[in-house]
């Protein structure tokens, strides 16, 4: 659904539709190598300077024990009595593995869906064909019609978030670049992609480079206008910009979306926080073209 644009768009000036798809897949791929390289990069430092960043925020945590009487004899946050050793001291480098896993993983994960998407793309033009032998002639129009309308629905809002994607990233990657606050590069591509996870993703986008500030700076004033400032970004891109672009395109319910984004994150995870959405607009579109199941259309609905 991203590089179908793409492709009719270089398709228009007469390259071959197989030409095109290849060289959007090229151009996404070389995009994903050259980012991975860069937070890989990015995140080695963070890993390395990890234990000085511990202590800080142990510093800060032994601090406020002793002023809630909270600390040990030693004048320490009583780890043992007040919070579960096991789990409050697992690294932030087993942390981050568990996200990010390694690089050897994202390139052969890369490669496999490369390799999938080459099929899936050789057979799209395919299922017209197959639709028009298998149904009658007014099923097949109505299919034909009803993954038309998906595609152009979930095509326009991949569109959209992606260019609110990449805005909101560079302004973020701007302001953490202006400040020169550690690892901007990798936050800035943290929230680009979060950005695509409805509601909390815009949340956990922030949390991470807000944190490194306080860590970073002496003063806590950096840390409060950097996350003035991000939230600023987020709110300017995310609840006035999107949504006038988009406008009702979606007409999904808030708490349906919330819903949606429960179910298929206990799925599959974060791939499925970031499949919610459009998985969400090609079930409304599904439910809206067949009599029994409209009236959950309309319950489902934003209006």
């Amino acid at each position: 659904f991203l590089m179908t644009p793409g492709a009719n768009w270089i398709s228009r000036s007469g390259v071959p539709r197989w030409a095109a798809y290849t060289l959007m897949t090229v151009v996404l791929f070389g995009l994903c190598v050259v980012t991975g390289y860069f937070v890989y990069d990015n995140l080695s430092t963070l890993t390395e300077n990890l234990p000085e960043y511990q202590s800080r925020i142990g510093s800060w945590i032994d601090a406020l024990a002793r002023r809630t009487g909270l600390d040990d004899r030693h004048g320490r946050f009583d780890w043992s009595r007040y919070a579960p050793g096991h789990e409050v001291r697992r690294t932030v480098t087993e942390f981050v593995a568990g996200i990010f896993g390694t690089l050897v993983d994202f390139l052969g994960l890369l490669v496999a869906i490369v390799f999938y998407l080459v099929f899936i793309v050789a057979e799209t033009g395919k299922i017209p064909g197959r639709v028009a032998r298998a149904f009658s002639e007014a099923g097949a129009l109505r299919l034909a019609e009803m993954a038309r309308t998906m595609s152009i629905g979930i095509q326009k809002y991949l569109l959209v978030k992606t260019i609110v994607s990449l805005g909101v990233g560079l302004i973020a990657g701007s302001i953490l670049f202006a400040f020169e606050v550690d690892y901007w590069f990798l936050w800035a591509v943290l929230t680009f992609v979060l950005n695509y996870v409805p509601y909390v993703g815009a949340l956990g986008a922030s949390v991470p480079p807000v944190l490194m500030a306080f860590i970073q700076f002496p003063s806590p004033v950096y840390g409060l206008l950097i996350a003035g400032l991000l939230v600023a970004d987020h709110s300017f891109w995310g609840s006035y910009l999107e949504p006038k672009i988009l406008g009702h395109q979606l007409n999904i319910s808030p708490v349906v979306l919330l819903l949606l984004l429960a179910l298929w994150g206990w799925l599959w995870g974060v791939a499925g926080m970031f499949l919610s959405v459009p998985l969400g607009v090609a079930t409304m579109i599904v439910l809206e073209n067949f009599p029994r199941t409209r009236p959950l259309a309309v319950l489902f609905a934003d209006e």
